[in-house]
């Protein structure tokens, strides 16, 4: 078995809970690779928070490979370990002890471009822009219908493993990750019918900025990839492809509570 590693930016594979991983897996003749290497991998170990997770989650879609998160960051919902279980993480490892589940991922498209996101695609207002208006004028659509027009900061559409990220932040709801389902969560909406929609991830979402808008940016996963002005439109539905993610041994309610109940 091959093991590749993917360390938060700034880290180095000198980092000491690294290099303790890496020491213990060579007691089990399991191989570690970096991220410059993982053609030949069978597995992602990420060490970080869950900025980190998402960023390695390209790579796992790239090269297939199942995720486990270890947590050397801050909150680390996605982690199955935390820094100081790096030895338990790789006997785990060693054993074939480790649970997984199918994670959805979001797939993204605008101006002839797709993305992946595994949390979220958020439109929301740029915050630089200078024109006709601060806010951002959107209409959301799912499959065809036509759900509202949003005068707000923007809107939020996520998968059940982002519900606990920036949705929920913006007051939206807490989905399982076994729900087969996605959430549109509008930012700041100056509307009390602007709610938050849970709706079945089969189907289609379409937002559109509409006239007087100020300029928009489209983010996945936390990261700005374009930039939207009047008449722009962006489509977002479930994705082919899919992650597998390594479960720690708290349940996902523990797990709630756990890390967000503070």
């Amino acid at each position: 078995m091959i093991v590749g590693i993917f360390v938060k930016q700034g880290q180095t594979t000198e980092f000491a809970p690294v290099k303790i991983f890496c020491d213990e897996l060579d007691k089990f003749g399991i191989e570690c690779v970096f991220s410059d290497n993982l053609s030949s991998a069978d597995l992602l170990v990420i060490f970080g928070g869950d900025g980190t997770f998402l960023t390695a989650k390209n790579l796992a879609v790239k090269y297939g490979l199942p995720m486990v998160g270890i947590n050397t960051g801050n909150v680390g919902f996605l982690s199955a370990f935390e820094s100081d279980d790096v030895k338990s993480a790789a006997k785990c490892i060693y054993e074939g002890s480790l649970i997984f589940s199918e994670r959805s991922l979001i797939e993204v498209e605008c101006k002839g471009e797709k993305f992946l996101a595994l949390n979220d695609a958020v439109i929301e207002r740029d915050k630089t822009s200078v024109g006709n208006s601060v806010m951002a004028k959107l209409k959301l659509e799912i499959d065809g219908s036509h759900i509202f027009d949003l005068n707000s900061d923007g809107i939020i559409v996520s998968s059940p493993t982002g519900s606990t990220a920036y949705s929920l932040s913006a007051g939206g709801v807490v989905l399982s990750p076994d729900i087969k389902a996605f959430i549109a969560t509008p930012i700041c909406s100056h509307s009390l019918n602007s709610l938050p929609i849970v709706f079945s991830d089969d189907k289609e979402v379409k937002v559109s900025v509409l006239n007087n808008s100020c300029n928009s940016l489209l983010c996945c996963d936390g990261r700005a990839v374009k930039t939207l002005s009047e008449g722009d439109e962006v489509l977002i539905k479930k994705s082919e492809s899919f992650l597998s993610i390594a479960e720690s041994h708290s349940d996902f309610f523990t797990k709630l509570k756990e890390k967000l109940g503070k």
